[in-house]
């Protein structure tokens, strides 16, 4: 109406707006309803718009009342009554422009005699509003009609026009035909016609503004209630000072001060805020979001304690000015139970990581007891068989696989820790698959039928070959156990490009070519309460002492740790699949290059330095080396080695250090040796993997890092591979 923006409009005085004053009887009501006389005030005024032009402008003001019951501002409702005050003004100049206005204005216009009220004429307006025919209105009067819901309204009425003659929104109500009322404001005025003295009534229904303010009201009502009952703490701030105008009991209650102690101060005054910044930080995220959501602060109460609070900020207009709706919930409580909790889950972690290690344990006793009963039974018939002059190579072949398990076993469980670098070369699933197969045909049992599928455009994966075997072992291992009585194993591999399709099935798996590994057994299957924990460490079916539960986990473990995915499917009575993929080198048909076979290394005459605090593993050692025409010293530690190494006019040609030993250790030898001697030649061993202080070793200097246990082959190559490298010595 105005013709001006909001922010124009808010902050500007309500008088800039006007035109003219306003009339005596208009000030007076006007200033009945700030001195509380009156409840409501309606009232006419002239007002201007930006661009000069002017409107009248019907007012409906209402006294707005403080929380604390005192008067604080003024509520109005401004209708554009231009048309009706253009209509009054037609209907004085002329009777032309009288009747164009009567008939065509949208609000309620009636011409009825004074004395007895009868209706001479009635616009559209009327007739739309009250729901009556111009016939059932025209010549009847008021009292038949009972358009007055209070008869007393009308004698109100007729004795305002008699006394001023005119009336200026008279709010009355009115009966409609179908029986129900409208609110309406209704100005009159009396004029002659025909010589009988008449009134010319306008009326306006309000009956959406009464509405309107009725909502308003209940909002109110509202508000107030749901504030004061609210369990969480409000309270109502100016924005920049944070002066508290209102809180409600929650606050109280929560926080310890009173009513009366915070109104009219700021937080910063009570000590609401420990640190200053804390509330600097909250109003610069109201300033840039106009909002603030769950944001987690500490607040001093009372009390003299710092309590971690959860603050919802929403910007308001009150009272005139920018201000703060603040709803806060106290999270002490909820940060106690938090505690309580973590402690009580860190208690159970640790007993369950106590009966993981228990579980553990057991089983890598059982295992190494039925290794160490073999390695004693044939160890005992070959000696006997010795001093009677018989061939003993088939029981020193047993003790030789028995200690491979026994190596194998501590691989599994370095694996499973971390412990056990991978050595990734190109391979291709095949050829492990194809090998590990015909060691499954000595080893299962009988009743176990195997078959393989092999893709022969298998693509290459980059992979340490023993790993990708110990994954083999332990799924064929897992169907072994699977099929007590016999059954079928199938080891499937193939090529697999993983797009769209596939993960939707697989969604955590990228896409890209895989070589794909299937493992299936037609053994008892699983539950699904089973398959949720199947990969979990030291997890088993199986009794005590059967097994150690690392099986599943380790190949878990492998398969991740070279960037791949295992899944599992089974069924009770169905049997169980393990599906492998591997990332691929290329697409399919990308081959692996041949590996060349294993040759026994050539021997030499140079001398070595051996060094290792266990006596059995140096005597095996002088004597692989001894075999293979080296000269070979030992030192039972790495004092003793550094004694020999120094000795004048003693040349080593390599050493050959264990890293774990009491005293200085191995690393600390490694670097005393290049101290001496930066050209040294120096292997490190450990039955740890090159990580870790091994790692440390090689970064130190050391030319390389043979692994407990080793084989006869690979401690003679290693010693080969060092003493012909370029470069030092």
């Amino acid at each position: 109406m105005l013709g001006c923006t909001m922010e124009e409009l808010i902050g500007s005085p309500y008088l800039e707006h006007t035109h003219g004053s306003q009339t005596p009887e208009a000030d007076s009501r006007m200033r009945g309803l700030i001195a509380g006389e009156i409840d409501h005030v309606y009232s006419e005024r002239l007002y201007r718009r930006r661009d000069g032009q002017t409107f009248w402008g019907l007012l409906s003001g209402r006294r707005l009342l403080h929380p604390d019951g005192s008067f604080w501002a003024l509520m109005g409702v401004i209708h554009d009554i231009s048309e009706s005050k253009q209509a009054e003004q037609a209907l004085k100049q002329s009777e032309a422009k009288f009747r164009l206005a009567f008939h065509t204005s949208p609000d309620v216009i009636a011409i009825t005699s004074l004395e007895d009220g009868r209706y001479l004429d009635v616009n559209d307006g009327f007739l739309a509003t009250t729901g009556y025919s111009r016939e059932e209105v025209i010549g009847r009067r008021v009292q038949d009609l009972a358009i007055y819901q209070d008869p007393a309204d009308r004698q109100r009425l007729v004795d305002e026009l008699r006394g001023h003659g005119h009336v200026s929104n008279m709010e009355i109500k009115f009966r409609l035909k179908d029986g129900s009322t409208v609110t309406a404001l209704m100005s009159a005025t009396l004029f002659e016609l025909e010589g009988q003295t008449c009134a010319l009534g306008i009326t306006r229904v309000i009956e959406e503004i009464k509405q309107a303010q009725e909502a308003l009201k209940q909002s109110e009502e509202k508000f107030a209630k749901a504030f004061m009952a609210s369990p969480l703490w409000v309270a109502i701030t100016t924005l920049e000072e944070g002066r508290l105008l209102e809180v409600n009991e929650a606050f109280c209650r929560i926080t310890g001060f009173e009513r009366q102690e915070v109104l009219g101060r700021t937080s910063v005054e009570i000590g609401l805020w420990p640190e200053a910044r804390r509330r600097q930080d909250m109003l610069e995220i109201m300033r840039e979001l106009g909002s603030l959501r769950d944001h987690e602060t500490i607040l001093r109460f009372k009390d003299g304690l710092d309590h971690p609070v959860l603050w919802s900020s929403e910007l308001i207009s009150f009272a005139g000015r920018q201000c703060l709706v603040n709803v806060v919930l106290d999270l002490t409580e909820r940060k106690r139970l938090e505690r309580e909790r973590d402690t009580l889950e860190s208690q159970l972690a640790q007993a369950q990581k106590m009966e993981a290690v228990g579980t553990l344990a057991g089983g890598i006793a059982h295992d190494f007891n039925n290794i160490l009963a073999a390695v004693l039974g044939f160890a005992e018939i070959a000696q006997e068989l010795a001093q009677e002059g018989q061939d003993n190579s088939d029981e020193l072949a047993q003790i030789v696989a028995a200690a491979q398990r026994a190596s194998h076993l501590v691989r599994q469980i370095l694996t499973f820790s971390r412990k056990v670098k991978a050595d990734r070369q190109p391979l291709s699933l095949n050829g492990i698959l194809t090998e590990t197969v015909a060691m499954l045909r000595r080893t299962l049992p009988k009743m176990i039928h195997i078959q393989t599928r092999l893709a022969p455009d298998l693509a290459e994966i980059d992979a340490d070959a023993t790993q990708m075997e110990q994954v083999l072992l332990n799924l064929a291992a897992n169907a072994k156990d699977a099929m007590p009585e016999g059954g079928r194993l199938l080891l499937e591999t193939a090529n697999l490009e993983v797009g769209a399709k596939q993960r939707q099935q697989w969604p955590e798996v990228e896409p890209g070519f895989y070589a794909r590994l299937t493992v299936s057994d037609s053994g008892h299957g699983m539950a699904p309460d089973v398959q949720g924990h199947i990969f979990d460490p030291f997890f088993t079916t199986k009794g005590p002492g059967q097994g150690t539960g690392l099986g599943l986990s380790t190949v878990y473990g492998i398969v991740k740790g070279h960037g791949g995915h295992i899944f599992c499917h089974s069924s009770p009575g169905g049997g169980t699949s393990f599906l492998v993929l591997l990332p691929a080198r290329g697409g399919p048909g990308s081959q692996a290059p041949p590996s060349s076979a294993p040759h026994e290394a050539d021997g030499g005459q140079e001398t070595l330095l051996l060094v290792d605090d266990e006596p059995p593993l140096l005597e095996v050692g002088r004597r692989i080396l001894g075999a293979a025409g080296y000269q070979v010293l030992t030192a039972l530690s790495g004092e003793e080695a550094l004694e020999i190494f120094s000795r004048p006019g003693r040349r080593v040609d390599l050493v050959i250090l264990d890293l774990s030993m009491p005293g200085m250790g191995g690393h600390r030898c490694l670097r005393h040796m290049l101290d001496q001697d930066p050209q040294a030649r120096v292997l490190v061993t450990s039955g740890y993997s090159a990580e870790g202080m091994a790692g440390q070793s090689l970064e130190s200097g050391a030319l390389g890092f043979v692994a407990k246990p080793y084989a006869k082959a690979d401690l003679l190559a290693a010693v080969r591979r060092a003493l012909d490298r370029q470069g030092r010595g």
